[in-house]
């Protein structure tokens, strides 16, 4: 079982906290800083149809395959692409920056330790730019939503201690080049963009264990100006924990005390401590499955606002979303076993496949 995306279940991630001892939050990449804001009220953000999962299969090996499924379950693109060097620091494995970054329009990959192609959902792969990856440096990116601008991170384990670098640039051609954070003692990656900011993971270097998302973000996210990389807000912070994919407008957190959705904004909204999985939208959560001496369960939706609804299916667990109408969940008991996708409309649940982790969605 490989590091990626393996702590769904709270239970399971609160004795992972408390058994590994967390790293204490590290600074934020910030030359001032900003405090989090006050919560906020806000319109609510439009419901998201249509669109496409990204499955990843094979991650731990020496290479790896990407599945680009829609919305009524078919595969509509794969590719297959060689891994990264496998790196150790102080007897740890390297964190695990994402192998994979999605436009609003496009899935971008890593192929090696530095080529960055794109996969267009007709199949079609294109080279797109370099990483300056190499077998003792590990590099992960963040394509912006309109596929103009590129975020890296670069951690070089040849260096004692190893040493980040983020910069931000043009996509094509490496233009408009800013450099806008280093440090040899706190480790961050951009997985996304938010308006003119970045969103960044953040964690050790180096460890023995994964986090419960697909960014390895085990000490959770920053939010920061994708040119000064001044923090705006922290979220998810230890004790809690960052779950599932991020959504449009903030991300699902998990702690001993309770879950919650944090928006971008730092605001927090309670969730019942079974939800596993944050809608495109933010406004809903998947949410029931396997518990405390059971390996599946009932798999539920619970809005914002409390209230709870049936899906009909149960399993493991809900795993993410494609929009808000389709729902990824573990019918078997553990969260890689017979994946399928729910129809909430007709009731209609199509197998995906096993051994597979949902690692991105894009459109819609």
């Amino acid at each position: 079982m490989h590091r990626l995306q393996r702590l769904a279940l709270g239970i399971t991630l609160s004795v992972v906290v408390a058994g590994c001892g967390s790293p204490k939050a590290t600074s934020t990449p910030s030359a001032t800083g900003t405090p989090t804001p006050t919560p906020t009220s806000a319109a609510s953000p439009a419901a998201v149809h249509g669109g496409y999962a990204v499955l990843i299969g094979g991650a731990s090996g020496d290479s790896y395959t990407l599945r680009t499924v829609d919305s009524s379950g078919k595969t509509v693109a794969t590719v297959n692409a060689a891994n990264r060097s496998r790196i150790r620091a102080g007897g740890a494995p390297a964190i695990v920056m994402p192998l994979v970054s999605a436009s609003a329009t496009h899935l971008y990959y890593i192929n090696g330790n530095s080529e960055v192609r794109s996969l267009s959902v007709d199949g079609k792969t294109t080279l797109t730019t370099h990483l300056p990856g190499t077998a003792t440096v590990q590099a992960g990116f963040a394509v912006s939503p309109d596929d103009t601008r590129i975020a890296v991170s670069t951690i070089d384990y040849a260096a004692h201690p190893a040493a980040l670098r983020l910069y931000v640039e043009n996509l094509v051609g490496g233009g408009n080049h800013v450099e806008i954070f280093s440090s040899s003692s706190s480790y961050v990656w951009p997985v996304g963009w938010e308006g003119t900011g970045l969103i960044l993971a953040s964690g050790p270097a180096a460890a023995q264990y994964g986090a419960g998302n697909p960014y390895d973000a085990i000490n959770g996210y920053h939010v920061v100006d994708a040119t000064t990389a001044d923090r705006r807000s922290a979220i998810c912070e230890p004790p809690s924990q960052a779950i599932g994919l991020i959504a449009n407008t903030g991300a699902l957190c998990a702690a001993d005390a309770g879950t919650f959705v944090q928006s971008w904004d730092g605001a927090r909204h309670a969730l019942p401590a079974d939800c596993r999985a944050l809608s495109p939208t933010g406004t809903m959560a998947a949410c029931g499955g396997a518990g405390p001496g059971v390996s599946t369960g009932a798999i539920s939706v619970v809005s914002l606002d409390g209230s709870r609804t049936s899906t009909g299916v149960a399993g493991f667990g809900p795993i993410g979303w494609i929009d808000d109408d389709h729902l990824i969940f573990a019918a078997g008991a553990n969260v890689s076993s017979d994946l399928e996708l729910l129809d909430r409309r007709s009731g209609v649940a199509t197998p995906l496949g096993h051994d597979l982790d949902l690692v991105a969605r894009f459109g819609g």
